[in-house]
């Protein structure tokens, strides 16, 4: 038997593992033609589907090559046992009950010669792998920016492969990035910029454990200070952006079905910063009861456009107090402001 019809008498007696459709209308119609056939071999065999035993079951069933008995193993119409292919026959061995008796071809024998030729073709197969695609051409560095040059891989570049991740099959039905195309040089500027960013966080963490060796406290009480100040910076950017919203609305005269709209327009993009305000305060929750005011002296910050640098340094032995004052500003009139600042009380 060759393998290409074992391959389908699997495929087939696979089959008989399937129950009914998880579709209501679609598992209803194949129960409904179950039974219509049932009875319609049942009829021809003189016996009644209802009241006939399973060996009389069974000898028409045998006559008809249809299984029809009633076991809680098979919950699907079984007609593919009828086949039409002569090579194609059920095995008693795949069931737990009788099965129509079928005639089987006899089985092909194969020579000792014959086997060990069939092993050795699937040992060559068995873990071919195409080779991959190598750098055949040298590239000419005078195409390529200075600051790119010490970030070339050594091996050919694939479109959307950032990390180099493609198996040497998918490498050998795909084409390399030509070298000098804007494409290669925008993978190896992601490339470039990857790797600048993982020394950024390599050398922040460095500087952070010398931090917590100087000032006697764990690197974990650092990261979480510095997490604080992020959500803090974050949550005065949505607060900033908020008040001005609000200054602009409150600028805006109701004249005109134009202005309303305008108006509206604004008031939801409030309304799309409101939950990004929530997930903050939900992770400061000593912050949702500080009252928001502004101060007149603050107004210069406030309309400054540049963000005030943090000094992490030079305030961490601030950041570590428990007590954490919050200050943040609205004043509801045309010259509606918010401003953030952050105190900590030793």
């Amino acid at each position: 038997m060759t393998n290409e019809r074992k391959a389908c008498i699997d495929h087939h007696v696979n089959d008989l593992s399937h129950n009914f459709s998880t579709k209501p209308s679609t598992k209803r119609q194949q129960e409904k033609h179950f039974e219509c056939n049932c009875r319609r071999i049942c009829n021809n065999a003189g016996i009644d589907f209802t009241s006939a035993s399973s060996d009389e079951l069974i000898l028409a069933s045998k006559h008809k090559t249809f299984l029809m008995m009633k076991s809680d193993w098979i919950l699907k119409l079984l007609m593919h046992l009828k086949y039409k292919e002569k090579f194609a026959y059920p095995s008693q061995e795949d069931y737990d009950f009788p099965i129509p008796y079928l005639k089987q071809p006899p089985a092909i024998e194969l020579t000792n010669k014959e086997l060990q030729e069939w092993q050795r073709f699937y040992d060559e197969r068995k873990n071919y792998a195409p080779p991959a695609p190598m750098l055949t051409e040298p590239i000419d560095l005078s195409k390529v920016p200075d600051d790119l040059i010490l970030y070339i891989p050594d091996h050919p570049i694939y479109k959307g492969d950032i990390h180099n991740q493609l198996t040497n099959k998918q490498k050998a039905q795909l084409k390399p990035l030509q070298v000098d195309s804007k494409a290669w040089k925008d993978h190896v500027r992601q490339l470039k910029s990857m790797k600048e960013s993982d020394l950024q966080i390599k050398k922040e963490a460095s500087q952070r454990e010398e931090n917590a060796k100087l000032w006697n406290m764990s690197v974990n009480v650092i990261n979480q200070h510095l997490i604080l100040v992020a959500h803090l910076c974050t949550l005065q950017d949505l607060h900033g952006e908020k008040a001005l919203l609000e200054q602009e609305i409150l600028a805006i005269p109701l004249t005109s079905n134009t202005k309303r709209k305008k108006v509206d327009k604004l008031v939801d993009k409030i309304r799309k910063l409101s939950p990004s305000i929530d997930e903050i305060l939900s992770l400061l929750p000593s912050l949702k009861g500080t009252p928001y005011y502004v101060l007149e002296e603050d107004r210069a910050l406030e309309l400054c456009p540049n963000k005030r640098p943090v000094n992490i340094n030079r305030n961490l032995d601030l950041l570590l107090s428990p007590h954490a004052e919050k200050r943040v500003c609205i004043r509801d009139s045309l010259e509606s402001r918010i401003d953030t600042s952050l105190t900590f009380i030793g």
